[in-house]
């Protein structure tokens, strides 16, 4: 799983599915290894699910210099079609 925002870990039952298409980044994403690559927000806390509790993560980049952003640059999604199975 690429984003895990914690919680209580327990089986679920699928009810309802809904699928879309976007875009989005990862800047703030934490490795396994415990490192980010750019921190985007200032709370003091951030949840990494392999080591527990909510601990005290580290970014190559710590200060969120605009020379880490790639943002402008513009991007085009073209999809005639796709599907969302579930079994």
């Amino acid at each position: 799983m690429t984003l895990d925002h914690g919680g209580k870990e327990e089986v679920v039952s699928l009810k309802q599915i809904t699928g879309g298409m976007s875009f989005f980044t990862l800047l703030d994403a934490v490795q396994p290894t415990g490192t980010g690559l750019v921190k985007l927000s200032n709370l003091p806390i951030d949840f990494l699910p392999a080591k527990g509790e909510p601990i005290e993560t580290t970014f190559v980049d710590n200060e969120s210099k605009g020379s880490s952003r790639l943002f402008g640059q513009g991007a085009e999604l073209i999809c005639n079609e796709y599907a969302v199975t579930y079994e």
